[in-house]
């Protein structure tokens, strides 16, 4: 994500962008806090900063967690292992080829936005995918079944999606077969809670083994920062006045 800071006459006005501050971060580019810090010493008329997480005390977990939880599930699996991200989680995407890498699996990748940024960010440097590891849909079938990873769209149980239409039995080039293991590596967006859940039951009716952020898995953790890194986000920018992004009008009232 990206930061931005806005001179005006009345005075520097700057919006966070989606952050958190993470110390070991998939691509080895850190916070600029000294930056940060220098914007903030200038004066900062108004901040308006990413509060999602401003319930939840303490850190934000490291996004490079969730690739050792992907690389022992897709090592323990026996047959193929699906995957549903947001397709804008690049660096998620990234974690899923490095699994696919060490546990010798090929990537076939499904669903309209999920191709686009795998095409685009790979063409921009953004992304680094093995030569010879992208396979088309249609091979899927024709290779041993523990040599597979499908990488797809359907993470908030959209009714079009890839991973639905695969969970319902409609999609045309690959269907979920019994004993397959099916990752859903994000958390509902709120009001998609029905959705999801839909989509996790009948991917259980057709036998798939279903690793989803609300067991407890370690498949998901949060791209925005908890309390801790909203505290030292102000502290950062020492703000006249404080304009809260996302979150909810309750959190105001704890």
């Amino acid at each position: 994500s990206v930061g931005i800071s806005v001179e005006t006459h009345e005075g520097n006005v700057v919006n966070t962008g989606d952050f958190k501050f993470d110390h070991t971060p998939v691509n080895d580019k850190y916070a600029d806090l000294q930056r940060m810090a220098e914007i903030g010493s200038k004066g900062v008329l108004a901040l308006l900063s990413d509060s999602t997480n401003a319930e939840r005390p303490g850190f934000t977990p490291s996004e490079k967690n969730v690739g050792i939880v992907l690389e022992d599930i897709f090592r323990k699996a026996e047959q193929r292992v699906v995957v549903a991200t947001f397709a804008s989680n690049v660096h998620r995407i990234q974690q899923v080829v490095n699994a696919a890498e060490s546990t010798g699996r090929k990537i076939t990748v499904i669903g309209r936005s999920m191709v686009n940024v795998v095409s685009i960010a790979a063409e921009l440097g953004y992304l680094h995918i093995p030569e010879g590891m992208l396979i088309e849909p249609e091979e899927v079938n024709k290779m041993a079944a523990d040599r597979v990873v499908v990488l797809c769209t359907g993470s908030q149980g959209e009714p079009m999606s890839a991973l639905t239409r695969m969970a319902r039995s409609t999609h045309r080039k690959v269907d979920i077969l019994p004993g397959d293991t099916v990752i859903i590596a994000a958390t509902p967006v709120p009001g998609n809670e029905k959705y999801v859940g839909r989509t996790i039951d009948e991917l259980f009716r057709l036998g798939a083994d279903v690793i989803y952020s609300g067991s407890n898995s370690g498949v998901h953790v949060s791209g925005h920062g908890s309390q801790e890194e909203l505290k030292l986000m102000l502290n950062l920018m020492k703000p006249q006045y404080f304009i809260p992004v996302h979150g909810e009008y309750r959190m105001q009232r704890r």
